[in-house]
């Protein structure tokens, strides 16, 4: 990681945000490259997520599943199932159909799995072999 802030704050921005954020973004975000100033690279697809910033929390139980066009990573808070069912969070992230694995946002997931009480379902879309055209029929 840089020691150059590369995404400052705007102080307009800033003063509206909870300080505790303004304080991790300071100390470790603004620093990360913008995400087009760094040549792609094939093995970025299976690199741990940098963006992390506190380890993951464990949690009752941790499934995958590989559909058609996402992989899908279930996060189960630990705790006895609410009646009627757990809340379910909805992660939806990706990196473009070029970056990143099912790993991404672990942490967070973990962390939201067990701060709020909920499954999280953390979604990845596959990337797309060979065209950039195709990237709308993952969601078509």
């Amino acid at each position: 990681m840089s020691s150059i802030a590369t995404k400052p704050l705007h102080p307009s921005v800033a003063s509206r945000l909870d300080p505790g954020y303004v304080e991790i973004y300071n100390s470790t975000i603004q620093y990360f490259p913008p995400l087009g100033t760094t040549p792609w690279n094939r093995a970025i697809r299976e690199a741990e997520d940098e963006h992390e910033i506190r380890a993951p929390l464990d949690v009752a139980k941790v499934q995958d599943f590989d559909l058609t066009h996402a992989k899908i990573r279930t996060f189960t808070p630990h705790g006895p199932v609410p009646k009627g069912g757990w809340p379910v969070f909805i992660f939806m992230h990706g990196g473009g159909w070029t970056l990143g694995n099912i790993r991404i946002g672990t942490s967070f997931s973990t962390h939201v799995a067990e701060g709020a009480h909920c499954v999280v379902v953390s979604t990845l879309s596959k990337p797309s072999i060979g065209s950039y055209k195709t990237v709308h029929h993952h969601y078509t």
